[in-house]
């Protein structure tokens, strides 16, 4: 765990960490102000996690996309196209609702630029 998150803990705050890597989103981080814990993904848009935790709740009232019809290649059932954009708006919705700050769809599926720094190279 990275010392930015051990400082919210230590100050008893909650967070929520969504990670995205080009097309790929990752599962969602969160800590309820004492221990952190992950909330899985498994098939479209099915999200897991412990029992009684802060995320749980609202992970109920979150709707679960409708299911495509499953995907093929080869023998082998794949994950089909979208999922990782499910997941997003899923993770999305949850840090809405628990925030009271909700993320308008229309604003989601806007083309932007995105700009990162760099880290500063050592001396």
């Amino acid at each position: 765990m990275s010392d930015q998150w051990e400082c919210l803990l230590g100050a008893g705050l909650r967070f929520l960490q969504i990670r995205t890597m080009d097309d790929y989103v990752h599962d969602l981080l969160y800590g309820d102000g004492v221990t952190t814990a992950w909330a899985t993904q498994r098939w479209y848009g099915e999200i897991i996690t412990e029992p009684g935790s802060m995320v749980e709740p609202y992970l109920r009232e979150a709707a679960r996309p409708e299911m495509p019809a499953v995907v093929r290649s080869g023998s082998e059932i794949t994950e089909p196209k979208g999922h990782n954009r499910a997941c997003l708006e899923i993770y999305l919705f949850l840090t809405g609702r628990m925030s009271g700050r909700v993320i308008d769809p229309e604003w989601l599926g806007e083309k932007r630029a995105l700009y990162t720094v760099s880290p500063p190279s050592a001396m």
